[in-house]
């Protein structure tokens, strides 16, 4: 594989050149700074964008270039990185020299580009069919996240712990936040971003870069030069009190989260080496052994820890009855990591399975893509200079990592049978 950058001053694109796949993959990524009364306009717009244009007013007009590109597909979606937004616009197509047609290439690659820098405005207002089926689809999922007990117990959770962070927010915003957009406000919206957002374009496949390169300029018409200036990494007030948090729930099953900030982790491998062996894909991980297959709590136990947060939680639904024992147990777990408490077997376990996944993203397109968006972003290794890196972390290393990790709080959503006073 070949990496390039290629520098412009209101953009840049980075491309890998590679003939392991039938596909290709291009990426544009507008990044902005997080404002908390903006996050649900900004995702709004996200979708508003990748959803119709002027060029092609109607889905369905979208729907048939796509098919017409040898059923390429054009989609977003929307992330945040400590306090940096990105908002990310993918076109997945068949590698050119698997078709016949000419101008192929030039079709699909200024295509996304049609969308994003010809909106479907008319009279400074979004089009209004597109504002109805967008409204409606991003409403039916706050609806539906309302009633996942899993998604309301953590999102709870890390509300209490972090009140004003960027990592409380919903990446779409609420029923009221919703209902304050306007088409003309969506409108408004995009004059600003379009203005303010640094752009990355990434692109991966087996293709002429030097041609491809040359069709991105010829349509992305950007000429702000913007200032890359954001603060990916967040920290976290540490507390030596854990607050606990008891909440009658309507569900049919409790369920926990236990939440901590994580202090500066200045190893990754290591840190990736915890998680794996903590909380990792598996039967093998501290966390299920301890609560699933010895004392049978729950049917699964997940860890998600968040480097540029600066946060981690641990999540499982139990039965009510079993709360204090599963709270005992996840403790114990992260107090033996800090004394160096696992077997050697469990040490290899972890790392075989990083140098698995490792393996299994290189044979991916879209995690090489992402894998050099982060080696951008955050000077994160490729994927293939990872090896080594893995299978040198020892034990001490490990034990070291795991005294940043410190927990903040407890937080017990009640099953609907088990309400009562707290």
């Amino acid at each position: 594989m070949e990496y390039k950058k290629y520098e412009r001053e209101p953009y840049n694109i980075y491309t890998i050149k590679t003939d392991k796949f039938n596909s290709c993959r291009m990426e544009i990524i507008l990044r902005h700074k997080f404002d908390k009364k903006n996050v649900a306009v900004d995702n709004f717009l996200t979708d508003f964008l990748a959803f119709t244009s002027l060029n092609y007013p109607k889905r369905r007009d979208v729907v048939l270039k796509l098919e017409e590109l040898y059923g390429a597909s054009f989609y977003s979606n929307r992330e945040r990185i400590g306090e940096m937004i990105l908002n990310n616009f993918m076109v997945d197509f068949l590698a050119p020299n698997f078709c016949d047609e000419e101008n192929y290439l030039e079709e699909v690659i200024k295509l996304p580009f049609l969308m994003l820098l010809n909106p479907n405005f008319k009279d400074q207002e979004a089009d209004i069919n597109s504002f109805k089926i967008i409204m409606n689809r991003l409403k039916a999922e706050v609806l539906y996240k309302a009633e996942d007990p899993v998604y309301q117990c953590v999102k709870e959770a890390i509300k209490k712990s972090f009140h004003d962070k960027p990592v409380v927010e919903s990446r779409i915003g609420s029923i009221e936040d919703l209902n304050d957009i306007t088409p003309h406000m969506v409108y408004e919206y995009y004059q600003k971003f379009i203005k303010e957002c640094v752009c990355d374009v990434y692109i991966i496949g087996n293709l002429d870069m030097d041609k491809v390169v040359n069709i991105i300029d010829k349509y992305l018409t950007l000429d702000t030069i913007k200032d890359d200036n954001f603060n990916l990494f967040i920290t976290n007030e540490i507390t030596n009190k854990i607050n606990t948090y008891e909440v009658n729930g309507e569900f049919t099953q409790a369920n926990l989260a236990v939440v901590g900030v994580i202090d500066n982790i200045d190893d990754v491998y290591a840190f990736r080496v915890f998680n794996s062996l903590v909380g990792g894909v598996g039967l093998s991980s501290k966390l299920d052994q301890a609560l699933r297959e010895k004392n049978s709590l729950c049917y699964s136990v997940s860890l998600r820890s968040t480097r540029t947060d600066g946060m981690f939680f641990v999540h499982c639904g139990i039965e009510q009855s079993n709360y204090k024992k599963a709270v005992s147990l996840i403790k114990n777990v992260f107090k033996e990591m800090k004394n160096g408490n696992f077997t050697d077997e469990e040490l290899d376990n972890a790392k075989s399975s990083l140098l698995s996944s490792n393996k299994m993203g290189e044979d991916s397109i879209v995690q090489l893509l992402n894998n050099y968006l982060m080696h951008q972003l955050l000077n994160e290794d490729l994927l293939r200079d990872r090896y080594s890196k893995i299978r040198n972390v020892t034990r001490d290393d490990v034990k070291n990592i795991s005294k940043k990790f410190h927990l903040k709080t407890i937080y017990l959503l009640k099953s609907g049978d088990n309400n009562g006073d707290n």
